[in-house]
Parts: structure tokens; sequence; C-alpha cells
């Protein structure tokens, strides 16, 4: 799998609005995420199958907390951590 480290490439911002080429689960539907997630990726989206909030630390290098409904979003994700993530049944789109 070739995935993009955000220290290897200056353009990501060109790589995130490329369609992802893999999915990371990070936690089966009706429960959150037990451990953060690094990977040494850039994930290019989350997919939530319950809503809530994701604690995430983006590709700019800041930590939000942002509540969401279920679905898929299209957000620039480096880390997700799993102190603060109650959105359940999380993926990972890198």
């Amino acid at each position: 799998m070739n995935v993009t480290s955000r220290n290897q490439t200056p353009n990501v911002k060109h790589l995130l609005e490329q369609s992802a080429i893999d999915v990371i689960p990070l936690s089966a539907a009706g429960a959150a995420p037990a451990a953060d997630s690094t990977n040494g990726v850039v994930c290019r989206g989350i997919i939530c199958v319950g809503a809530g909030n994701i604690d995430i630390t983006t590709t700019c290098g800041k930590r939000r907390l942002i509540a969401v409904p279920s679905g898929q979003f299209q957000i620039g994700i480096e880390k997700l951590h799993f102190t603060g993530t109650t959105a359940t049944g999380v993926s990972l789109l890198v």
C-alpha cells in the first residue's frame, strides 16, 4: 500500500483532493476507538457510523474537537485521539 506521510511530500493539499486508496477501520459500529491512531499517514477523511465527537489533529498540526453526525467527511487528519472521541464505527480514509 502506497500511503503518504506528511513529512514525505510538500504537496499534501493536492493528495487530499484525490480519492482514498484504502480504509483503516478503527472501531466497530456501536464502539468508539480504544487507542490513538497515528499510523504515520495523512488521512483524507473519516467515516463515522454513529454521531458524536471526533478529537483529531489536523494536517496543519492543530488539535480540534468536532461534533459530527453519522456519515463521511473529507478532512485532512494526521491523528485521531481516542480521548474525546465519542463517534462510533470510525474508519479513516487514506
